[in-house]
């Protein structure tokens, strides 16, 4: 029973995750476009449901010259998304995170995080930036704990950058190999299924 209610969301996820970037998709051609989705990748620190990665993925796969360009822009709109998180937490603290988040405090996930944040400063929040984590929480803690702006926008440049870096050079030099990912699966299903999007 489980299994079947977990298959069943998380082929909604997938239908959703596909319609939603079929849409941003449509603008690809757009000379506004890297600046757009940058934009969306930094409210994702906000809004937490932008499938930033599936827009890299698929951007990339249909501008594969602009590999580079395309994950630099994205971890500028991430890396200016957790400054701006961290500013207002600094400013209005664990009670605005309560009321966006309830029971986050609570959570097994929270507290790790906690610990390893605080234990190791802008270095972990860069792995985690870098990693298939959320970068929120540990932005939250971040932001709660009073480090440093530049320090957070940093390591979260440099995490994300790191990520899209890998992300963006697959997706150009060797896309077969997304295969391998749902993600990367899912990006190449859009871009076969919408080769109007293609081109220069």
């Amino acid at each position: 029973m489980l299994n079947k209610e977990t298959k069943r969301i998380s082929e909604s996820a997938s239908q959703w995750l596909s319609e939603w970037n079929h849409k941003v998709q449509r603008f690809v051609g757009r000379p506004w476009y890297l600046a757009f989705v940058s934009f969306l990748a930094a409210s994702d620190l906000f809004i937490l449901i932008v499938p930033t990665d599936l827009l890299l993925i698929t951007y990339v796969l249909l501008r594969p010259l602009r590999w580079l360009r395309t994950a630099v822009w994205f971890a500028c709109g991430s890396a200016l998304g957790a400054l701006a998180l961290a500013a207002v937490l600094h400013g209005g603290g664990a009670s605005l995170i309560e009321q966006w988040f309830p029971g986050i405090f609570q959570s097994s996930n929270w507290s790790s995080t906690t610990e390893f944040v605080r234990a190791h400063g802008a270095p972990a929040l860069g792995l985690i930036s870098a990693s298939i984590l959320p970068q929120q929480p540990g932005v939250v803690i971040a932001g709660l704990s009073r480090m440093p702006l530049l320090d957070i926008f940093a390591s979260v440049w440099i995490g994300r950058f790191a990520k899209n870096l890998i992300l963006a050079w697959l997706a150009s030099h060797a896309p077969k190999q997304l295969e391998r990912f749902a993600l990367g699966r899912v990006a190449l299903q859009e871009v076969r299924a919408n080769p109007k999007s293609s081109g220069t």
